[in-house]
């Protein structure tokens, strides 16, 4: 496999979807093949628990043959009539998103810390597209309150009645150290769908008021 050393990574996770695609159909039609398929997948993803970022394990694919081997001898596993090319693009989709997860997971750990060093009683761990633009650059943000761990997450969907722009406001819970999910219901605030941005930004008011009055120390001290 050494002639993908120049792809993109977006042009091997795609190569990796294709495999994911080809084999995932057999949870259904053959569920004795898919639960070896995932056995030979994961031996092979853990071998690659050793990659410290996106970066190494996009290297680590021109190594692929040798690895889904090694793997397979290692777990004293058939190979059986699976293409290796499938079973290490299974594993390696498999392990990038544990490996995306856990870059995620810092990132917030660094938002959270950099915000309570400044002083600040909310930190804001994602925000993506424009509020004012509707469902063209549709929005979405995770905005957590320090103190507390509540989170207030605004997205902008689209009304499955009207298709018009439905602004969307929900309450969670999160880890007040690595940001984590904690509870999708903590009923803190109840959800509100919106039909404006405008009104929106008044729930998301009215939201962070209630929020600010909670006591302070976490998810423990709302039990």
């Amino acid at each position: 496999m050494s002639e993908s050393t120049s792809m993109s990574e977006a042009a091997l996770r795609a190569l990796w979807a294709e495999s994911e695609r080809r084999l995932y159909p057999l949870a259904t039609t053959s569920p004795e093949r898919y639960e070896h398929v995932i056995r030979l997948a994961r031996a092979t993803a853990d071998r690659l628990n050793d990659v410290d970022g996106s970066a190494q394990l996009l290297q680590r694919w021109n190594d692929a043959d040798s690895i889904v081997a090694n793997a397979i001898a290692d777990a004293g596993l058939p190979a059986g009539d699976f293409s290796p090319l499938d079973v290490a693009g299974l594993a390696f989709s498999v392990r990038m998103r544990e490996v995306k997860e856990a870059e995620h997971r810092a990132q917030q750990v660094v938002r959270i810390d950099g915000a309570r060093s400044q002083g600040a009683e909310w930190v804001q761990l994602h925000e993506k597209g424009a509020l004012e633009h509707g469902l063209m650059d549709p929005y979405s943000s995770i905005e957590m309150h320090l103190a507390s761990g509540a989170a207030m997450v605004c997205s902008v969907e689209q009304n499955p009645q009207s298709a018009a722009a439905n602004f969307v406001l929900t309450v969670i819970l999160m880890d007040v150290e690595n940001g984590q999910m904690i509870d999708m219901d903590p009923g803190i605030f109840p959800m509100s769908e919106h039909d404006t941005a405008d009104e929106l930004t008044r729930a998301v008011s009215r939201a962070r008021s209630t929020i600010a009055a909670l006591p302070t120390g976490g998810p423990s001290s709302m039990g």
